[in-house]
């Protein structure tokens, strides 16, 4: 395409143009390239006093669709400028008009260059109306410039259009401003709600003698969009908000004072210069530099909260906790009366205290948060309680917490109970979990005097209804502490009792009578025991309300019912009868009765699975020559439930006890092993719980080898599919598990012992070495047969050294759990121990140490050499590696030498090696101290077996210096020095000092040093 010349560039050529032909070819052009160029001649024409303006029909243009919106842009601007009238200029505002109409309207721009096309016309308006000075606002309603307005607002200010976004803009908002001024408070409330700090920079920019005299300077609303931007983590936000602040205050310092709103008030206008100082440097990493302007935070005391909560939460959520913890610090020693905005503050500083993080900064951070809280009216603490309850917390910042208000838990509301109960039970970790829940139980009920049954009901609607023994321990627990209190109450226990009775509330029936069988209170006799499930209730309780016969009764009675209700109650009330009297003599009156009504149970057993399970316990605990044939035939009929399959199993587990130890019930064992077979083939968790629990009566069952050898399917299949259960659950069938094979009769076994060896390849390190409580619990096995004296002890060695190297703290999240367990079992004493990760592993580690002394000291000589092999191999495993003190490869080693320290001396066939193997350490490692000083010993011991054979060795070694290492020489220094000690041989000492001397007086400044000390000191004696 040709291009035409450009205007300025023709010059003198353009006053040879004739005024007429260019007209001609304005009029009659269709290229919109040429037909801008012309204009823009004319144009220039006209400025030079060369032509005429004449009038040209721009509406053409707007339906124009042969050019980019930027050149039709051009067309237009040139057109309107040549105009001789205003005709056409004020027919494009209406048109323009009628458009923001259309957009106010929510209709589409019938431009056919769409929004971008309209941007164009508003800003060529504004250019021409400098030239033609019309007031636009005349021609164009106002609603629909604020439309205008509000539409520029929703660009980016990097869009791609060819439109000067913040200019076209302010200039709009000028025009509409100055007939109508409240513009400022429509755009800029506007802006505040789409939270557009991009045009309000603009504006306060360039506009801010105009803002600060209108409405929304006065408002909060402003105020809190930038305070909450100030300390967003959008950097961009942040410096936005920043400059519109300090601009305002640089502002309003030099003007009247009257228009300074009530937020942005201070004592001293330097206030505000170290407040900019505090928030530039707040975000800084290093500590170095943060740390003084942390003195600074009293100097800013006095602006309002708005700012000073900006610059807290942007201290609370920094990366040092330095910082944060001395800013807790500082916010908790201001006084309540002092402290505006407190839900903010108490917000932002328990979400600040709520790190995995236990030290000396943090315990002091609590400490104060404690002091804090007890300072503060009832009414207050409610909202501590609720922000603990809307926070996640975790485990050891919920324990720390808790115990820093621990003065002031008695004020919890009651219907905040459960809430902080639900919250506790969440947390991870079960000790500290557990922990939490006795720490805020212990210290809810000191000083508490108001309606403690109220809150015993709360408390044990959460901890009653779960079968964890430690939950409803710690139930007891708070029930006895308010033992004389409850007594007291002992008459409105009662009333209460009966009075729901009569509105059949199952569940705080149970807590009530919890309550009363803790405190060993009597049921009235005077309550009489319904046919329902509140009359199973009371009898789990108080079972002596009624005998045995009127409880077979009782039984029957509630078989003929047909309400549909379950029998739990009932079952585990059985369960107790059974458990205290065993097969009741009672129980066969009834016998005949309740096979009656065992038969016609058939046909609903499918519809009521309840009745189902108490004639199976029924028949499981009585004694009648049929009860076999009962028991098949429930169980042909009846589908496979859960609880179904629970109580058919407990049935033939009692039939296999009754009669496996007699040797012509054979078929006894085969029907156990078959229901075992069939329990492992269900895909359901329980029937592997029921496997693993019945692997004790098993074994009992297998009094011979071959009985062993057909047993291993069904360890072997139990154990896989343990496996393959989830973690938590896993871990209590496996302990479970290991507990009933370590037995001398299966270790004795030939192929149970490879069965175990397989196992110890394929499943132990992907399933069962990184939990610890199944280490302790295959460990005291180990230890157990040890001490009975199994014959194939050396397969436990593997497990053992294993067991020696759990429980190491390296990182930081071990430490931290290790100090709050140390610290909580300091406060708590015994309560949990059998669920502390550090009393666990301390005994794993305890158990590995007695294992392997006892396989070395008293076991032979070909046991106590493979530990000291197989504990050289664990060494050499890092050997010549470089390491640092605290990590995990120097705790290895150092736990790896105290094990060589404790079993080398016991193995008379391996120390030529140990000693060989130690000097060769010294001259090719780097050792930290630790392990330094052990190996030192360890030579010690193994040297003194035989001195003289192996102090010839070591001053030889000392000899031939120059070609050893001076830190060789340093280590073996100390051990010559301990055996001349031992020896007291005047010979030995003048050997050892002929070595010493020329060392005395080396270039080495060490070596020299370790010489002169050790010959001054054996010189005397």
């Amino acid at each position: 395409m040709k291009v035409l010349p450009d205007p300025d560039k023709l010059g003198v050529l353009l006053e040879h143009i004739d005024d007429k032909f260019l007209d001609d070819l304005i009029q009659g052009e269709k290229s919109p390239e040429k037909l801008s160029c012309y204009l823009k001649w004319k144009y220039d024409r006209i400025n030079r006093k060369l032509s005429e303006r004449q009038d040209f029909a721009i509406k053409k243009l707007f339906d124009s669709k042969e050019c980019t919106p930027h050149l039709k842009k051009m067309i237009l601007k040139w057109s309107l400028l040549i105009q001789n009238t205003n005709d056409e200029f004020i027919s494009c505002i209406k048109c323009f008009n009628e458009e923001l109409k259309n957009l106010r309207l929510g209709e589409k721009v019938k431009l056919c260059g769409g929004l971008e096309e309209l941007f164009n016309i508003a800003e060529v308006i504004l250019i021409v109306n400098k030239e033609r000075e019309l007031e636009i606002v005349i021609h164009v309603d106002k609603e629909n410039l604020k439309t205008l307005l509000l539409e520029l607002t929703n660009m980016k200010l990097n869009s791609e259009y060819h439109i000067n976004v913040p200019s076209l803009f302010l200039s709009y908002f000028d025009e509409i401003f100055i007939s109508d001024p409240e513009i400022v408070d429509s755009v800029v409330f506007f802006l505040i709600e789409q939270e557009n700090l991009d045009f309000l920079s603009i504006i306060f920019d360039k506009r801010l003698s105009v803002l600060v005299k209108s409405g929304c300077f006065q408002t909060n609303c402003l105020w809190n969009l930038l305070k909450n931007c100030i300390s967003d983590e959008n950097s961009i936000k942040r410096k936005q908000a920043l400059y519109i602040l300090s601009s305002t205050i640089e502002f309003l310092k030099n003007n009247d004072s009257n228009l300074r709103p009530e937020v942005l008030k201070s004592n001293s206008p330097d206030d505000w210069n170290i407040y900019f100082i505090l928030l530039h440097l707040s975000r800084e990493k290093q500590l170095h530099l943060i740390k003084p302007t942390l003195k600074l935070l009293e100097s800013v005391a006095h602006l309002h909260i708005y700012w000073r909560s900006c610059l807290y939460k942007i201290l609370l959520n920094h990366s040092q906790l330095f910082v944060v913890y001395k800013t807790v610090e500082y916010l908790m020693d201001l006084p309540v009366n002092k402290t505006d905005n407190l839900l903010f503050v108490l917000k932002n500083v328990m979400n600040a205290l709520n790190k995995y993080e236990y030290s000396d900064l943090s315990l002091n951070a609590y400490s104060k948060f404690g002091i804090f809280c007890n300072t503060l009216p009832s009414e207050y603490l409610v909202q501590v309680f609720e922000e603990f309850i809307s926070l996640e917390w975790n485990p050891i910042g919920a324990w720390c917490f808790l115990s820093s208000i621990s003065s002031v838990l008695h004020k919890v509301p009651q219907r905040c109970i459960s809430d902080i109960l639900h919250k506790l039970k969440s947390l991870p970790h079960t000790f500290m979990r557990n922990s939490c829940i006795y720490t805020f139980l212990q210290n809810l009920f000191k000083n508490r005097e108001n309606n403690i049954i109220g809150d015993l009901l709360e408390i044990g609607s959460i901890l009653l209804f779960e079968d964890t023994y430690i939950h409803r321990n710690l139930f007891k627990n708070v029930v006895k502490m308010n033992k004389r209190k409850l007594e007291e109450k002992k008459s409105l226990l009662l009333e209460n009792l009966i009075d729901l009775i009569d509105k059949n509330n199952e569940k705080k029936i149970h807590i009530y009578l919890e309550i009363m069988e803790i405190l060993q209170l009597p049921l009235d006799s005077s309550i009489n025991i319904p046919c329902s499930v509140i009359g199973d209730i009371l009898l789990l309780h108080f079972p002596e309300s009624k005998n045995i016969k009127h409880v077979l009764d009782f039984l029957l009675l509630r078989f003929e019912c047909d309400d549909g209700c379950e029998f739990h109650y009932l079952s585990k009330y059985l369960d107790n009868l059974f458990l205290n009297q065993g097969d009741v003599k009672e129980m066969t009156v009834y016998t005949e009765k309740f096979n009656e009504k065992v038969d016609k149970l058939w046909d609903i057993s499918r519809n009521n699975i309840s009745k189902t399970l108490i004639a199976m316990k029924f028949i499981s605990r009585t004694d009648y020559s049929d009860n076999v044939k009962q028991m098949m035939k429930l169980e042909r009929h009846t589908e496979y439930y859960e609880n179904v399959i629970t109580h058919s199993h407990k049935f033939w587990i009692k039939h296999t006890l009754k009669y496996s130890l007699k040797s012509n019930h054979y078929d006894n064992y085969i029907i156990l092993m078959e229901k075992l077979k069939d329990l492992l083939d269900f895909e359901i968790e329980h029937s592997v719980h029921l496997v693993v629990e019945s692997l004790e009566v098993l074994l009992n069952c297998c009094t011979t080898n071959e009985r062993i050898v057909e047993s291993l399917f069904i360890y072997e299949k139990c154990l896989k599919k343990i496996c393959k259960l989830p973690s938590a659950t896993l871990r209590s069938y496996s302990v479970v598990f290991f507990r009933s094979i370590f037995c001398l009769e299966l270790f004795s076994n030939t192929e149970f012992v490879e069965c175990w060896k397989r196992w110890v390849a394929e499943y132990f390190e992907d399933y069962f070495f990184e939990s610890e409580i199944v280490m302790k619990v295959i460990l005291e096995g180990c230890h157990k047969l040890i001490c009975l004296e199994a014959p194939t002890v050396d397969i436990f060695i593997p497990l053992i050294l294993r067991g020696l190297l759990c429980g190491l703290i390296v990182q930081k999240k071990q430490r931290v759990e290790y100090g709050i367990c140390q610290e909580i079992h300091r406060i708590n004493n015994k309560f949990l121990d059998n669920q502390n990760p550090n009393i666990i592993s301390m005994n794993i580690k305890m158990l590995s140490i007695e294992s392997l002394y006892l396989l070395a000291k008293y076991h032979h000589g070909n046991i106590s050499r493979l530990i000291v092999t197989m504990l050289l191999n664990l060494y050499k495993g890092h050997y010549k590696t470089r390491y640092f003190p605290d990590s995990k490869i120097h705790f290895e080693k150092l736990r790896i030498v105290q094990a060589l320290l404790l079993v080398g001396p016991c193995s008379n066939e391996s120390q030529d090696e140990l000693i060989t193997f130690i000097f060769n350490s010294f001259y090719e490692e780097s050792h930290q101290a630790s392990v330094k000083r052990l190996l030192q010993w360890l030579l010690i011991i193994l040297i003194l077996s035989d001195p003289f054979k192996h102090l010839e060795v070591m001053i030889e070694k000392l000899n031939i210096s120059s070609l050893s290492h001076p830190s060789f020489l340093v280590a073996l220094i100390p051990v010559v020095y301990h055996v001349i000690l031992v020896l007291n041989s005047e010979k030995v000492w003048f050997q050892v000092s002929e070595i010493f001397l020329p060392l005395a007086m080396g270039a080495n400044f060490k070596l020299r040093v370790y010489s002169q000390v050790c010959t001054s000191r054996c010189q005397p004696q």
